[in-house]
């Protein structure tokens, strides 16, 4: 594994790397663990890492993209919108069991190990294809529940997800077509409301991280860099 350059900005525990398994291609490989009871700092987590894949890496934005983590926050959140929207990630899980999670948890009252009184679905596997390389969620299940003679391993049950990948050729949307400018229309729309939770929260640290989601709302106001650029412009 090759590690990437890590933003100096970045607090949040993280570990990111470029992988590349026997017969397939490269990949930028996130592995995540979020706050586990503020909003306001997975938030800001997000966006420094948004930041750095985004426009502080020379690479990321090249290759396709895996996200795996406990993130804390749940399908619906405004974290995975901003993973969703602003970074452009799928969820492997919803696309390979048709875009629902029905009553599956990961973090479960079922779990002996855990503490919580509901079921919640908080790990998750993400995805995104690069320009060259596309990848899609063969399957997907939640797993590592125990069994009749072991239990689970973790407070957590975990999530494993099967990837298929193949070589494309980029197809781009125009630079003045509607899907694009709804597409960063959506970006934008998303930090604002990150900026609006951070605000609101008002703490000395979460007004700096407002202020990277005001810098990143300018930054996808302006002309993009080339990877970024072809990023929101693949069909």
């Amino acid at each position: 594994m090759r590690r990437l350059r890590r933003s100096p900005h970045a607090s949040l525990a993280t570990s990111v790397g470029e992988v590349r398994l026997d017969n397939a291609p490269s990949v930028t490989f996130l592995n995540l663990h979020t706050h586990p009871t503020s909003r306001s700092v997975r938030v800001a987590q997000i966006l420094q890492l948004i930041d750095f894949t985004l426009f502080r890496s020379s690479r990321a934005n090249l290759l396709p993209l895996v996200l795996t983590g406990d993130l804390n926050a749940e399908p619906k959140s405004l974290e995975i919108e901003l993973l969703r929207n602003v970074l452009l990630l799928r969820d492997g899980y919803l696309d390979a069991n048709g875009g629902s999670y029905g009553a599956s948890c990961t973090y479960c009252r079922a779990n002996d190990l855990s503490w919580t009184f509901g079921n919640r679905v908080i790990d998750f596997t993400l995805y995104r294809s690069s320009p060259d390389i596309e990848l899609s969620a063969h399957q997907s299940e939640i797993n590592l529940q125990g069994n009749g003679k072991f239990g689970p391993l973790s407070d957590h049950f975990g999530v494993r997800t099967q990837l298929n990948w193949k070589v494309r050729t980029p197809v781009l949307l125009a630079s003045d077509s509607p899907e694009l400018k709804e597409r960063l229309d959506l970006a934008r729309r998303t930090l604002q409301k990150a900026n609006a939770v951070l605000v609101k929260d008002g703490s000395p640290a979460m007004l700096k991280a407002a202020g990277l989601a005001s810098r990143l709302i300018r930054r996808l106001s302006e002309t993009l860099p080339m990877s970024v650029d072809r990023l929101y412009r693949l069909k």
